[in-house]
């Protein structure tokens, strides 16, 4: 069974992903840490998003284990620099 969720995307990975944000639809049971497998194609290093995005569930700092639910806004926030 599918569930549809929002999916956020910040600071460079707007450019990235050509868009700010997305409705997905994906399998029930989804773990946080696939979410990255169902996302629209980025051509620009999809393995380093796996590596150094952090997935947000619903405005609270996910671990890889969490299962994304129904209707679960999910933002994937990349690391901030600055000086």
């Amino acid at each position: 069974m599918a569930i549809n969720v929002e999916v956020l995307f910040f600071a460079h990975l707007k450019e990235c992903f050509q868009m700010e944000k997305c409705r997905l639809s994906i399998p029930s049971g989804t773990k946080a840490s696939e979410i990255f497998n169902f996302l629209p194609e980025c051509r620009e290093e999809i393995d380093l998003l796996r590596r150094f995005v952090r997935v947000a569930i619903n405005r609270k700092y996910a671990v890889e284990e969490w299962i994304i639910q129904e209707g679960d806004e999910v933002a994937l926030i990349p690391p901030v620099t600055g000086g």
